[in-house]
């Protein structure tokens, strides 16, 4: 799925994942997929698992270079997308809720890593 990083809502790109998602899984018959997202993808496609119901069709998500926790370049960047990436955003804080019926979210980046 391609997006504009500079307009738009992650919530409301994690809908029209969703949608995509829907409609591969119509496509080919299967009833869930494996994603790989990267960097925004990535978050994309966990808000849509997490918070969205996506769990249920997604069996498994792989992000790279995806700031799960933020990230402090999303302060220099005045956009209303980029600013959701920020540590304090409610975006973010959404994410670092218990998701029900959703297995617990890791992520590994360099020698640290959090659960």
């Amino acid at each position: 799925m391609n997006y504009s990083s500079l307009v738009g809502d992650i919530r409301r790109l994690a809908q029209n994942f969703g949608e995509v998602v829907e409609q591969v899984c119509e496509e080919t018959g299967y009833e869930r997929v494996h994603v790989v997202g990267h960097s925004m993808g990535g978050l994309i496609a966990r808000y849509y698992v997490q918070r969205l119901g996506g769990h249920e069709r997604v069996h498994t998500l792989v992000t790279l270079g995806t700031p799960h926790e933020g990230t402090a370049m999303a302060y220099t960047l005045p956009h209303a997308l980029v600013r959701q990436l920020r540590p304090d955003s409610d975006v973010i804080a959404d994410l670092r809720e218990p998701a029900p019926g959703c297995a617990p979210v890791s992520s590994r980046s360099g020698a640290t890593s959090t659960s």
